[in-house]
């Protein structure tokens, strides 16, 4: 499913949110998006953030001046699930249209 994604996909574990965390988190789809500067970068995260409401299911994301990093994976299931690589394409539409996106 990974080689039906758009280019830049691939498989990593996400950073642990918390750094009491020792254990290797499992392998996530994840990318990094550029932006032209932090307001359009953080513009594209809140997108991202509306769409993962709606959808109930949330990524991992690093915002960053100019790039934000993503890590979709199923927390449930400690592992990818196909609705992962749905949210992935999803997020690749809401970059093509974010403003400030330069693939």
């Amino acid at each position: 499913m990974l080689l039906r994604l758009r280019s830049g996909w691939t498989l990593a574990p996400q950073p642990p949110a918390d750094d009491r965390v020792q254990d290797t988190l499992p392998d996530a789809l994840h990318k990094v998006y550029r932006f032209k500067n932090f307001r359009t970068a953080a513009a594209f995260v809140q997108q991202i953030g509306n769409e993962s409401e709606t959808q109930k299911h949330h990524p991992a994301i690093l915002l960053e001046w100019g790039s934000v990093a993503v890590w979709w994976w199923s927390h449930a299931l400690e592992g990818l699930h196909e609705n992962d690589y749905i949210m992935a394409a999803r997020t690749d539409k809401l970059a093509e249209h974010a403003e400030g996106y330069t693939p």
